[in-house]
């Protein structure tokens, strides 16, 4: 479900087994613009556990924070359309389900504000 403020974007990811499933891998991605599309450079940078930082050259961009700790890569290497690049965070969610069993991904996008 996402839920739009005007200060920020809410996310809450819930998936619930109707079976036993075992996957290789299993993520929520994240897509971002990457490449000499963007006029300033893009950094991803994990702050913590909970907060992942993308922004530009200026200091303009979004905090991504999650309620709880997360396993996460960012991968700047993606699909490729002329100059823009699109990379993605990649957060880690079990891969083996028992019937039944529930998972809940909570985060929020927030805005860097501007100086």
């Amino acid at each position: 479900i996402y839920t739009f403020h005007p200060e920020k974007i809410d996310i809450d990811l819930f998936i619930d087994a109707t079976e036993d499933i075992n996957m290789t891998r299993f993520m929520e991605v994240i897509p971002v613009p990457l490449g000499e599309a963007k006029s300033r450079d893009i950094s991803i940078s994990k702050e913590s556990s909970t907060i992942i930082k993308i922004h530009d050259t200026q200091n303009h961009g979004v905090v991504i924070q999650f309620n709880s700790p997360q396993e996460f890569h960012v991968c700047k290497n993606g699909l490729k359309n002329g100059s823009l690049q699109i990379g993605r965070i990649e957060i880690i969610l079990p891969s083996k389900l028992r019937k039944g069993q529930q998972i809940n991904l909570k985060y929020q996008i927030i805005p860097i504000p501007a100086k």
